[in-house]
């Protein structure tokens, strides 16, 4: 059993799984009988382990996703939504996070689409990437309440420095030429650090009606389209046929 001075002393230096194990262990025959280094790998692995997962969770908090335990294990591959597995699945080893490429997934109400990008979104804090979640209309609702209190500097801090930056139901509304010119700031900033996921509605094609300037227009959407890879969902809205599944 551990001593009362050793257990502070490594609970002040942060190895509270360590402590754990150490508390298990030291009573298992099993475990006496390892060498010193093998116990002390057994500790280390666990100190490791608990770490990473520690911060699995915290970067899943932070990331305030819509959907937070969608998961690309349950991701329905049924002929009627037009997902291609191949395509899906070359997307599973987030290279494209970290060759700083996007993510645009198309589709009508209803088909998934915030639930998909949610999922990708898991399976990048699972990876250790940082991610951040937006509704299209509370992001800019942020932005022009940030310009207001002056609290600019620090939210665009936040966007430019995650990993992967999810936008959802882009192209709702109009854009205006001053939150436009500030996202336009942003998301060539934040290219430096990481990837956008956007979900939308509509074609990319009908997006640049969506500002009220055709130059940040065409600029904002030669940052995100360029470099995008693209996922278009067909079929009808899953919760209309969930709701049939279950009459």
């Amino acid at each position: 059993m551990l001593s009362p001075d050793l257990r502070n002393k490594l609970v002040q230096l942060r190895l509270s799984a360590m402590v754990k194990v150490l508390d298990l262990h030291l009573v298992d025959p099993k475990f006496l009988e390892l060498t010193f280094e093998q116990q002390l790998t057994h500790i280390a692995d666990a100190e490791i382990s608990d770490r990473a997962n520690r911060k699995i969770s915290r970067l899943l908090k932070n990331a305030s996703l819509r959907y937070p335990r969608a998961s690309i294990d349950n991701i329905d591959y049924h002929s009627e939504r037009g997902i291609q597995r191949r395509q899906i699945s070359t997307l599973f080893d987030n290279k494209w996070i970290q060759h700083r490429q996007n993510l645009i997934i198309l589709g009508a109400t209803g088909t998934g689409k915030s639930w998909l990008g949610c999922a990708f979104a898991t399976h990048a804090c699972r990876h250790h990437y940082s991610v951040l979640y937006f509704n299209t209309n509370t992001l800019f609702e942020a932005l022009a309440l940030a310009v207001a209190d002056r609290t600019l500097p620090q939210l665009r801090r936040k966007l430019i420095n995650t990993n992967l930056l999810i936008i959802d139901d882009f192209g709702l509304g109009s854009i205006d030429s001053h939150l436009a010119s500030i996202f336009l700031d942003i998301i060539d900033l934040q290219a430096v650090n990481g990837s956008l996921l956007l979900t939308s509605q509509y074609p990319t094609s009908v997006w640049h009606s969506r500002f009220e300037d055709p130059t940040l227009g065409d600029a904002v959407l030669d940052r995100i389209v360029h470099k995008a890879h693209l996922v278009e969902l067909q079929g009808e809205s899953m919760r209309k046929r969930q709701g049939k599944n279950t009459n």
